[in-house]
């Protein structure tokens, strides 16, 4: 890990200014010099699971560091070049406080970006509003990011859980509106807000169709006793809103119990690689929902894909020690798209407010690996950038799109 860090530290970046009083609007342009930026250099931090029981994250990291190692490659944005500073967290919010103090008032960088988790991020949120410091395209879809007035510097780059959830209750409502719906969820706002968000889109529905509600913990090693008490509530339709691990477990332990009822998964955790396979044959999984905005990595749907073999070649060229089929790179490839075109767009003369600017004003913006038709928008008074998912069934070897897009 410390040879990580040190690759991380010596990669070549642009050092951004410091946004010395909290802004009203976006139109208001700071004139002092700022922390983080200088003439040659951009840095930009980020914390994450680099170690723990949540390493698989470490990933984004690394994949973000190579994406930027490849446009610093290029001339940089603007002719600034980036340097991501990246420090663990290890899942652990009261350590993503300590390290994020640390990013901002003794590496002083410009940004923070892609940091991972809800409640890792949440445990920040304040301190960097009211630091001035941009919290960008964090990589979580809780319904907390999309506070303009009241947390103006903090935008994530995920799908909304609320209108992932919206579109499983508009798909069952059409296909099985006499469904029995147990859900697994985590225990944490992302869990909360998908649970929320199926509950206030079934509406007058919600009683009859929500069988059962079980909870789990980050921390707890197994589902297994959840999935059980879900099948004995006589649910006959399984939403699992889950992070990858514990769907994988979820999966294997209502197959192992018996128990194969019209699956919902999260689209966090439709990866084939890293949570299909993790979970057994792929023939079992036959008929499994999901929702998508992304291009599945190793899908065969996608083999002779453009944009998927640009992709590979990508991981190939800056990050071949990364898995091209896990998900996780996907996530921190989109982002790392979305933070160049913002600091592009905020041109020579940057500072943080000129990037807030352009990170909340998207405009049917193509990012590289979204679906057909996905675009993305989104304005100083809705921060939220995707505003349609892709229903799609599993055929025990790929996913197939399943109607048009649904918007919320």
């Amino acid at each position: 890990m410390s040879s990580f860090r040190a690759v991380l530290h010596s990669r070549r970046a642009i050092l951004f200014a410091l946004a010395g009083a909290p802004f009203a609007t976006f139109g208001c342009k700071a004139r002092a010099a700022e922390a983080g930026i200088s003439d040659t250099e951009i840095v930009l931090g980020q914390t994450n699971a680099l170690s723990g029981p949540m390493s698989m994250f470490a990933t984004v990291s690394r994949i973000e560091s190579a994406y930027f190692e490849m446009i610093n490659a290029s001339g940089g944005v603007n002719g600034r070049k980036i340097r991501l500073i990246a420090l663990d967290d290890g899942f652990s919010p009261p350590k993503t406080v300590e390290q994020t103090r640390k990013l901002v008032e003794q590496d002083g960088v410009f940004a923070v970006i892609s940091s991972n988790g809800t409640s890792t991020n949440s445990a920040v949120q304040k301190y960097l509003n009211s630091k001035g410091v941009p919290q960008l395209f964090l990589l979580s879809g809780a319904g907390r990011w999309n506070k303009p007035k009241e947390f103006p510097w903090s935008i994530a780059s995920l799908a909304p859980y609320s209108l992932e959830a919206e579109i499983y209750a508009q798909y069952l409502t059409r296909a099985k509106p006499k469904a029995r719906v147990g859900i697994l969820a985590l225990n944490d706002d992302s869990g909360k807000d998908m649970v929320r968000g199926f509950r206030s889109a079934l509406g007058s529905n919600a009683e009859a169709m929500i069988a059962s509600v079980a909870t789990y913990e980050i921390t707890d090693p197994t589902v297994t006793s959840q999935i059980l008490s879900l099948r004995a509530s006589g649910a006959d339709v399984l939403a699992i809103f889950c992070p990858q691990k514990a769907a994988a477990q979820a999966l294997r332990s209502a197959y192992e119990a018996d128990w194969h009822p019209l699956t919902l998964l999260f689209s966090i955790s439709s990866a084939i690689d890293t949570v299909l396979k993790v979970a057994g044959p792929l023939d079992r999984w036959k008929g499994v929902l999901s929702a998508a905005v992304f291009k599945m990595p190793g899908d065969p749907l996608w083999a002779d894909d453009p944009e998927s073999t640009e992709y590979a070649n990508f991981l190939a060229k800056w990050y071949p020690d990364g898995n091209p089929t896990d998900f996780n790179n996907l996530y921190g490839y989109i982002a790392a798209q979305l933070v160049v075109d913002a600091l592009q767009r905020g041109g020579k003369d940057l500072t943080r407010q000129d990037v807030m600017r352009q990170a909340s004003s998207f405009s049917n913006f193509r990012a590289k690996m979204l679906l057909p038709g996905i675009r993305l928008s989104n304005s100083p008074k809705d921060f939220v950038l995707f505003h349609q998912m892709q229903m799609q069934e599993f055929n025990g070897e790929k996913w197939l799109p399943v109607g048009p897009l649904i918007g919320g």
